[in-house]
């Protein structure tokens, strides 16, 4: 057997996002057993994130937007196959329903999966596909040898599709590194250096907002809900890190909402996390309309002891427990949000409190060393800890029958 995986992955690598830093550890751990990490991005790596690969095993191939719906796809991929010649083939963010896993099995792949990452419509978990388009698709899925989803929430979706059968479909959360690396210094260091940078004041108190600038992810319904928190406590600064193309459209709400300047506006952040966005942030909230998947920025707010406000909306309620380490809000509800936000805000101990509680959490559920490590038992790259074979590490769910 060769032991090569090739991970087509659907993203522009140019930052080191949850994705990127996944592949980072399941490229460490793979060379652990002698295995090889074939990455296949849209886009070249930025150097900062071809950087952050430091083992040997890793190499890096292109399959871009371009091609990503029509033949030479197909073609680039098979090119990709009969070079490394993999034992595995994964694939994510293109969708289930491709012919990766025919063009896959053809050429000699022994192990295929599907790795869905997919947030879904408002209309949150869909209704079951017609008899014909079911057979069909499972038709095109028929070599896959399973789906890993990222959320209980995407694999109740994936059951109801019906695109593969039940027993195909396993959650495993994302994970992020819950033990960085110490160069970008402690919390408070990163923390002072981001208030610096972006001229915070020390006494303003900083909600976060981490993620595309789309109207999927609830912008404007965060900064009304800041206009809210601004009128109450006037020293509350709103920090939103990202870009998309409401970018302009979003601040020229912030100026009518009468909040500008309560808003810093950093731009795309190669990586929050390092640059101290999460360190500085008393709160951070993800007030997304869609049915998110699951939710990277939460984990990575958890992960340093910040308490989250975020919609009930999809995978969100399997990480942020209401009361506990944060808040569930209903959707597109600035008046529900910021009733939250300012009791978090005027309680000291409770977001001291509840900060513990979400590191705790993300220790205990979301580190991205037993996320890859679930990963590689199923795929049969790690040797299987259950007798029965099925070891699915920090999530661990596996439907039964055919659904």
């Amino acid at each position: 057997m060769n032991k090569t995986m090739v991970y087509v992955i659907g993203i522009t690598p140019n930052k080191m996002g949850g994705n990127e830093r996944f592949a980072v550890e399941l490229a460490a751990q793979m060379e652990k057993f002698g295995w090889m990490l074939v990455l296949c991005f849209e886009a070249a790596p930025s150097e900062l994130v071809r950087e952050s690969f430091r083992t040997p095993n890793v190499f890096f191939e292109i399959v871009d937007k371009q091609s990503c719906a029509g033949i030479r796809q197909y073609l680039k991929l098979a090119r990709i196959i009969l070079r490394y010649r993999p034992a595995v083939l994964v694939y994510a963010f293109n969708g289930v329903l491709r012919f990766i896993p025919w063009t896959a099995t053809l050429l000699g792949v022994q192990t295929l999966f599907y790795n869905d990452h997919s947030s879904r419509s408002y209309q949150g978990i869909p209704p079951r596909k017609a008899a014909g388009k079911r057979a069909l698709g499972r038709l095109m899925t028929l070599p896959l040898d399973g789906v890993i989803c990222v959320s209980d929430f995407v694999s109740e979706c994936v059951r109801q599709e019906r695109w593969v059968p039940a027993h195909k479909v396993h959650t495993i959360y994302n994970g992020v590194d819950i033990y960085r690396d110490p160069t970008g210094g402690p919390l408070q260091a990163r923390a002072a250096r981001f208030r610096e940078k972006y001229s915070i004041a020390a006494d303003r108190k900083i909600v976060l907002k981490v993620s595309w600038l789309v109207p999927e992810k609830g912008i404007d319904t965060f900064l009304q809900a800041a206009r809210r928190v601004v009128a109450s406590e006037p020293k509350t600064h709103f920090v939103i890190v990202g870009t998309g193309h409401r970018f302009d459209t979003y601040r020229a709400l912030a100026s009518e909402l009468g909040i500008r300047d309560n808003c810093t506006w950093t731009g795309a952040l190669e990586d929050p996390t390092q640059a101290g966005a999460f360190a500085a942030a008393q709160i951070s909230c993800q007030l997304s309309r869609w049915q998110e998947a699951f939710g990277f920025s939460i984990i990575e707010a958890m992960a340093c002891g910040v308490p989250v406000v975020a919609s009930r909306a999809g995978g969100i309620p399997e990480i942020v427990r209401d009361g506990a380490n944060g808040f569930l809000v209903p959707i597109d509800d600035p008046e529900a949000a910021s009733e939250r936000i300012l009791t978090l805000l005027r309680s000291d101990a409770m977001r001291e409190e509840m900060g513990r509680a979400a590191r705790s959490d993300a220790v205990r559920k979301f580190d991205a060393r037993e996320t890859a490590k679930a990963y590689l038992e199923i795929l049969g790259i790690r040797p299987l800890g259950n007798k029965d074979g099925r070891n699915h590490g920090n999530r661990g769910t596996a439907a039964e029958g055919e659904g």
